[in-house]
């Protein structure tokens, strides 16, 4: 069987902030990589650096140091516009908060990324309805966020993630809004993405039914890679083990 290809690459990066005097060092020399076709959860306590992780792969922040890889492309030294259309293009994003318009209903916010990749209306409305078909919100297409659950809007917000067809989907906390039972279908969403999709799915959560779904588990603890999983009810090794 070949193997399959590597989506998302962090090769030795580090996160630093600066205040004057008060230096932060958030994430320290991570190295590991994810492939199409993975569901990976990135799980640690709060201020471990997993959202910090999410951003720079993103392209939403930049490393202090390091070298971040997308699709085979570095994202060392791009400028903003460069990278805002790799990101359209290649990165889907969902966040804890939902972020859907309020003017706008379902079918109408999954449009937006399409928009702006320029994709004709006809398209994009079609393409809109077959995305919310897939995520069981085709008969609330013309809903508008504040008639929708919580779990309605999640699912919403997942197709607008996906609706560029982005080789890279990442997540921060995508259940922490939602009841168990709801979480456990968008947790089903994810993996479906990547296994049935061959997308490369990256998921920070400190959700451990979230954690124990992927199929590995990066664990966080003071911006570095550590390879004890046991409390998710796993005994995954990180990357680092690997490499």
């Amino acid at each position: 069987m070949p193997s399959k290809s590597i989506v998302v690459k962090c090769d030795n990066v580090f996160k630093t902030y600066e205040d004057g005097d008060l230096r932060v060092e958030v994430l320290k020399g991570l190295d590991f990589s994810v492939t199409a076709g993975e569901f990976v959860a990135i799980v640690g306590t709060s201020g471990s650096g997993k959202t910090t992780l999410i951003n720079l792969m993103a392209l939403l922040d930049s490393p202090t140091d390091g070298e971040i890889t997308i699709d085979g492309q570095s994202v060392n030294g791009m400028d903003d516009k460069t990278l805002s259309r790799l990101r359209r293009d290649k990165i889907g994003i969902v966040f804890q908060a939902f972020y859907l318009l309020d003017i706008m209903n379902a079918r109408e916010n999954v449009e937006v990324p399409m928009v702006f990749a320029d994709i004709p209306k006809k398209e994009r409305i079609q393409r809109a309805l077959d995305l919310l078909d897939i995520v069981g919100m085709r008969d609330f297409a013309e809903q508008y966020p504040a008639e929708m659950s919580g779990g309605q809007m999640q699912r919403t917000v997942f197709a607008r993630a996906i609706a560029n067809d982005p080789v890279l989907l990442l997540a921060d906390e995508p259940t922490g809004n939602l009841d168990t039972a709801t979480g456990l279908e968008i947790i089903q969403l994810f993996k479906d993405l990547a296994h049935k999709y061959q997308k490369a799915v990256v998921v920070a959560t400190h959700d451990p039914e979230v954690a124990s779904s992927a199929d590995r588990i990066l664990v966080l603890r003071h911006g570095r890679l550590h390879t004890d999983t046991s409390m998710y009810g796993r005994d995954v090794s990180s990357e680092e083990e690997q490499s």
